[in-house]
């Protein structure tokens, strides 16, 4: 180990494990596994159990431009604090307790956290590293670190605080955000959107296109398919449509911020889409969900579709197993079309 490793290392000294008594708590501040829209929709479930637990909780949660409109829209947060070393600062000794999501622990992370100085401190799964782990960095007061097979929404029903929490109460929450600008780009039609790319996966062309040209009749006569508009989707949209009988009526979703997104999804009857934050949302607002994951049981136990169990849902794995949770290919396209097909009886007409 470096010496300036060594020092910061030093710098985290070691908290002794105290009885965290939930209802105690003033203030809890959380630290997100990652700033992806997938992340913080899966947070929203842990800061609904807090707030169940102690409505009378300050709930703060540190954020990114990338998550911020999420964690607004889950109407559970009191306070939105940008991520940036003087935040830390101004936050020092501010708050009781500070649950600590990130995967590993870093020179910079150890830093901020010895600036922030919460009274207590959970951290969750810390990958093993050679220099900073759970055995070289002592700056919590409980380490929670869970399964493979748990779901990221049910980290807290696995913790030092998991007495005070409802266990149902895992349940992602955001507001529906439908508007009138939506209501025109889809018409009268039934609203299918169409989420084949992640930001690091996607779902083939030629299987996707598999998947719509297998779908009844009525449904081609009555959906509006809407392809969300991501970086590289005016290419996917060309070649997707080349592939789609020319019966099918698609449309590209013009460009939308973070906020207009959460309403597209929200104005949208059936999402259909690959591994991502897409998914999320949609399952978040409670919208029926047609998922495609890659066979990697870990990912997917982790991060599969996690919504009421009244609204319905389909999850898809790819035929093959995999090491990589992008490996989003090799679909069962005639179970998707299957469900889908028996799912279109139930949807609304406008």
């Amino acid at each position: 180990m470096s010496i300036t490793k060594k020092l910061v290392a030093k710098l985290a000294r070691k908290r002794k494990a105290e009885n965290i008594d939930l209802i105690k708590i003033k203030s809890v501040l959380l630290k997100p596994i990652g700033d992806a829209i997938g992340d913080a929709v899966a947070h929203t479930s842990h800061l609904k159990q807090l707030k169940l637990a102690n409505p009378e909780l300050v709930i703060g949660v540190i954020v990114t431009e990338r998550n911020r409109d999420i964690f607004a829209y889950s109407d559970l947060v009191d306070v939105l604090l940008e991520d940036k070393p003087l935040t830390y600062i101004a936050q020092c000794r501010k708050w009781d307790l500070y649950l600590d999501f990130q995967p590993t622990y870093t020179t910079k992370s150890i830093i901020l956290e010895k600036l922030l100085s919460p009274k207590y401190i959970i951290v969750f799964n810390k990958k093993h590293k050679e220099n900073y782990n759970l055995y070289t960095i002592k700056n919590y007061n409980f380490a929670c670190p869970q399964n493979d097979t748990t779901h990221i929404s049910e980290y807290l029903n696995n913790s030092a605080i998991s007495a005070s929490l409802d266990p149902k109460a895992a349940e992602y929450a955001l507001i529906n955000q439908e508007t009138i600008r939506f209501e025109v780009l889809w018409g009268d039609k039934v609203r299918i959107l169409l989420a084949p790319e992640g930001s690091t996966r996607k779902i083939p062309t030629n299987e996707f296109a598999e998947l719509l040209n297998s779908l009844s009749p009525t449904i081609v006569e009555n959906a509006l398919f809407v392809l969300t508009n991501t970086k590289e989707s005016a290419t996917y949209y060309e070649e997707l449509i080349s592939l789609c009988d020319n019966k099918i009526q698609m449309k590209l979703s013009p460009k939308t911020t973070i906020q207009e997104y959460i309403q597209l999804v929200s104005s949208a009857d059936l999402i259909i889409g690959v591994d991502s934050g897409t998914i999320h949302l949609a399952t978040a607002l409670q919208k029926k969900v047609l998922a495609f994951y890659a066979r990697n049981i870990a990912n997917f136990c982790r991060w599969q579709p996690k919504g009421k169990a009244e609204v319905p849902y389909k999850a898809i794995m790819s035929k093959t197993e995999s090491d990589s949770n992008n490996h989003t290919r090799d679909f069962p396209m005639e179970e998707a079309a299957d469900w889908v097909n028996h799912l279109f009886q139930t949807l609304p007409k406008h």
